[in-house]
């Protein structure tokens, strides 16, 4: 049984690393497999494979996996690119980042959403996975309804949540949407975060 866990995670590995060099998207229902991609998804290159992810860091998101998979859920999103930015952004802890602007696992950012912040509940896991996963669906939506689709609405998603709706129109206008995001790699390091992510849990799910 073992070896069999051990080829089959491989294999789906080997899946995953030609599937994102030939730009397929493997996200949530709202952003269709490879559906409607055009000629601006060409500059906007997708990663070559999944991050390395610590034991301990994999350790942290189990516990919290659960609450990622219902909020994932819940707004029609793939909890392993939600868990993917929590990642990103955390590296999967409950911390105050940002020098004090960043809430929680997911980094609600008190400057712009200060009625949640001064709800109380910013840094308890459940409510700021509920608030971040909804306001990354948002983020989704306006990329479907600036035109995007596919990978492309994916990042550019993504990007936004770092750098802002601005992030939606450099992708629009055919620029890389990762362009003045942190690092200029936002989007990609996440779905790279991603895809190790969705391989780990699933061969959890096969080894039990």
């Amino acid at each position: 049984m073992f070896p069999l866990v051990i080829l089959a995670a491989a294999a789906l590995g080997v899946v995953y690393l030609i599937s994102r060099a030939a730009g397929v998207s493997f996200a949530s229902p709202i952003t269709p497999s490879g559906e409607g991609l055009t000629g601006l998804a060409l500059v906007s290159p997708v990663p070559l494979g999944p991050a390395n992810i610590s034991g301990a860091e994999f350790s942290r998101m189990a516990i919290i996996w659960p609450l990622i998979q219902a909020e994932a859920a819940r707004n029609e999103l793939d909890p392993a690119i939600v868990g993917g930015l929590i990642s990103r952004e955390t590296n999967t802890r409950n911390i105050m980042g940002d020098k004090g602007n960043g809430y929680g696992y997911m980094q609600i950012d008190g400057r712009y959403h200060s009625a949640f912040i001064a709800s109380g509940k910013a840094m308890t896991p459940s409510y700021n996975i509920a608030y971040g996963t909804k306001f990354l669906a948002s983020l989704f939506a306006k990329a479907k309804k600036a035109g995007l689709s596919g990978i492309l609405q994916t990042r550019a998603a993504l990007a936004a949540y770092n750098g802002g709706p601005d992030q939606i129109e450099k992708a629009v206008h055919g620029s890389d949407p990762d362009t003045g995001t942190t690092y200029n790699n936002y989007s990609k390091d996440v779905l790279s975060r991603a895809d190790s992510i969705r391989i780990h849990f699933l061969q959890s799910e096969i080894n039990s």
